[in-house]
Parts: structure tokens; C-alpha cells; sequence
């Protein structure tokens, strides 16, 4: 598997080099891509797009020829620079039109590949938001001391614990639109490091987690 994948990267991988697509490529993401969040964004695209129809190490070199130059230029360092390719190559093999993982388990369970693919979107959204974790965060990649690390991975798992309960909308019963709302807030500021905005995902998320425990569970007859 790992000789098949090299080779279908290398073909690729010589046609971009030959072609010259990878060079206007990366000069255009390199003129858009003027500000960090901009260029992440668009390595995100690139990475995402490049990786459909291929395994996960083809689409990793494809994305790391193509863009991940820009993205140390932009000031990424090169370890959450990898890392942030890495993912975004992974989670291809779930993101429509051409989902290989989902095609994949679509078939297993005789369920339409589309919807299968949306629904693999939706459970793996905090995956397309860790890698942008690893760069404004880079304790989670276990760089500072340890209170740095222990806080960083401590709101990082709280703040997914409430992304996932955005997005289903079930914690002991239904989550009213209000409290889905208050818990995305919590879930971003959670997100972003800093301890300002930590302490703001802290009270918000815990305030509609205490209200929720606090509820009776509802009881189905």
C-alpha cells in the first residue's frame, strides 16, 4: 500500500512540477493569502480538494507540494504546518463529491453515499477545526510548559465537548436554539487560544451545562 501510494503521488506529484500548476497555484494562494487566517483557509480548499479520489499519503504530499510553502512563508511554523495539511488530507477521504472513506462505509451499510458523506461532515466538524488549533495553539503539540499544555488540552476537549453538542442538539433531552447558540460561542472562544477568551468559554459552556444537568432527564413511554 505504501509503495501504490507513492507512485500514484508521484505521477501527480510530476505532473503539477512539469505542468507549472503548482507554482501559479501556490502564487495565487500566496497573493490572497496576504494574512495568516486567509492562507489557512485556502491551504484548507487546496488540501481538501487535491485529496479527493486518492488515499490519505498521496493527498498529504499532493497538499505539502502545492501549499505548504505558502504556509510557512505565511509564518506557520513547519511541525503545525505539516500537521494542518495532514488533517485536512485525512478528512478528504470524507468531504463530497468524492468521498472514498464515505463510498466505502456507504457500501457496507447499503446507504446512499452523499448523505452518507454529509453526515460523516457533520460528525467530524471539529476536525476541520483542530489543525487551526495546532497553529494559534501550539501547546496542544505539547510546546510549553506544562500548565500550558494541561490548559490548552483541558479547553480544547470542553470546548469540542460543546461543538458536539451544538451540532446534535441532545444533552439530557433537546437543546433549545438559545442554548445551541450560547454553546458555539463557548465552543469558539474555547477554541481560540487565550486566556481571556477561555474564561469566557468557561462560564458560558459551564453555565449551559450546569442548566442542562440541573433538568430532569426526559423519560419515553
Amino acid at each position: 500500500p505504501v509503495a501504490l501510494a507513492c507512485a500514484s503521488a508521484g505521477i501527480i506529484v510530476g505532473f503539477i512540477g512539469l505542468t507549472g500548476i503548482g507554482v501559479k497555484l501556490s502564487a495565487m494562494v500566496s497573493i490572497w493569502g496576504t494574512h495568516q487566517i486567509v492562507a489557512l483557509i485556502l491551504a484548507m480548499l487546496v488540501s481538501i480538494v487535491l485529496g479527493m479520489g486518492v488515499p490519505v499519503a498521496s493527498a498529504y504530499i499532493l497538499s505539502v507540494s502545492t501549499v505548504g510553502g505558502m504556509l510557512i512563508r505565511t509564518g506557520v511554523p513547519m511541525v503545525q504546518a505539516h500537521l494542518f495539511l495532514l488533517y485536512f488530507a485525512t478528512i478528504s477521504a470524507i468531504t463530497p463529491p468524492v468521498a472514498l472513506g464515505a463510498y466505502a462505509a456507504a457500501g457496507i451499510a447499503g446507504a446512499d453515499p452523499n448523505r452518507t458523506g454529509w453526515q460523516a461532515c457533520k460528525l467530524a466538524l471539529s476536525g476541520f477545526i483542530v489543525p487551526y488549533m495546532f497553529v494559534y495553539g501550539p501547546a496542544l503539540l505539547c510546546m510549553g510548559t506544562p500548565a500550558q499544555v494541561i490548559q490548552a488540552a483541558a479547553t480544547a476537549v470542553f470546548g469540542v465537548f460543546c461543538l458536539s453538542i451544538t451540532v446534535e442538539g441532545w444533552f439530557r433531552g433537546q437543546v433549545s436554539l438559545i442554548e445551541r447558540v450560547l454553546l458555539m460561542v463557548a465552543a469558539l472562544s474555547l477554541i481560540h487560544a487565550g486566556g481571556f477568551t477561555d474564561l469566557i468559554g468557561l462560564v458560558i459552556g459551564g453555565a449551559v451545562l450546569i442548566r442542562r444537568l440541573r433538568m430532569p432527564v426526559p423519560t419515553t413511554e
